[in-house]
């Protein structure tokens, strides 16, 4: 039997084992150098009641052996709705069980990776029967020098598309540039798409005004939504679309300045796209969630001085969650 200070000592020894251990998997990940490459498809089509295979690849590019911490982020509704998307088990239990802090945020810690080796990893994504929205899923290593798999979106996905055709230019008396435009917006989903704005943020100063398209075919009043912060927007609002229509509408925009080269505003629709009940559907591909009205002529759309800034909001919420989650994850070392 133990005595007092048997057990006294025995819980010093421990805690110091513990000091050590954790002293040593710090130092090792803060010399580690992790890349993580995707080995799934940036989309992910499953429906509810079913499962999909997520892979992704660790490398090691470090100069010592090393266990990998990562932290993996959903959609944030993934957080707060009643059936929210899940990870399985890993394929290999080299990869480390999946912890979960939230229904949006999760983690693993691999076992160590040696110098130039990579760990090749895969978990299942489980989509409840109840699920009515879609997910994003994006991972990032918990290191000095973080490295991202890029985001994959999951679940039914859509695919909305805009595009901007300039009609016709014209420049008046006082060198002031003019241009017609022709604005259209597609739904190549299998779901009806909810009304929705597409346009922009001034960014700061602006060389073009957009102007409100008028009369019939027109694009209607001048209006943008959410609101802007770096000196207001412009924009339209778009009706809702039944798969596979398309609506077109026109506007006009001019320079603000005599006009002396090609300009473009930037139009922008989100890549979350509403259903008009209440679902949330992501676009498959973003790439065409946006589009230039130039204000050149026609024909003559070569790189031009845009008008608007497009946040990166996503890229900023994924550094600063990664960042959050290194600091938890290095306090998890045992």
């Amino acid at each position: 039997m133990l005595t007092n200070n048997s057990r006294e000592m025995t819980t010093l020894i421990c805690r110091l084992v513990l000091v050590l251990v954790a002293t040593f998997a710090s130092c090792a990940w803060a010399d580690a150098s992790f890349e993580l490459e995707r080995l799934s498809a940036d989309q992910l089509v499953v429906a509810p009641g079913g499962s999909v295979t997520y892979a992704m690849r660790i490398r090691n590019n470090g100069d010592v052996a090393a266990v990998a911490g990562v932290q993996g982020y959903f959609h944030l509704l993934n957080r707060f709705l009643p059936a929210p998307y899940t990870l399985g088990p890993p394929a290999d239990a080299r990869c480390g069980s999946v912890h979960v802090d939230s229904n949006w945020q999760v983690w693993f810690v691999t076992e160590s990776i040696a110098p130039g080796f990579s760990l090749d990893c895969e978990w299942p994504i489980n989509r409840p029967l109840a699920s009515k929205n879609d997910t994003w899923l994006a991972w990032q290593t918990s290191t000095e020098h973080p490295s991202s798999s890029g985001l994959t979106v999951i679940g039914t996905l859509t695919d909305t598309s805009i595009a901007a055709r300039t009609l016709d230019f014209s420049i008046d008396d006082q060198g002031i540039g003019h241009a017609s435009v022709e604005l259209s917006i597609h739904n190549g989903g299998q779901l009806p798409i909810h009304e929705q704005s597409a346009g922009s943020c001034y960014a700061g100063g602006f060389d073009v005004i957009v102007l409100s398209g008028d009369g019939e075919g027109g694009c209607g009043e001048e209006y943008f939504s959410p609101a802007c912060f770096t000196g207001g927007g412009y924009g339209f609002a778009l009706p809702e679309l039944q798969p596979g229509q398309t609506h077109r509408c026109t506007f006009e925009i001019r320079s603000f300045q005599p006009y002396t080269n090609p300009l473009a505003a930037d139009f922008q629709i989100s890549r979350e796209q509403g259903t008009g009940d209440g679902i949330m559907l992501l676009d498959r591909n973003e790439d065409n969630n946006r589009a230039y009205a130039w204000l050149a002529p026609v024909g003559n759309q070569v790189p031009a001085q845009l008008i608007s800034l497009r946040w990166p909001a996503l890229a900023l919420l994924i550094l600063l969650c990664g960042f959050l989650g290194l600091r938890r994850q290095r306090s998890r070392t045992p």
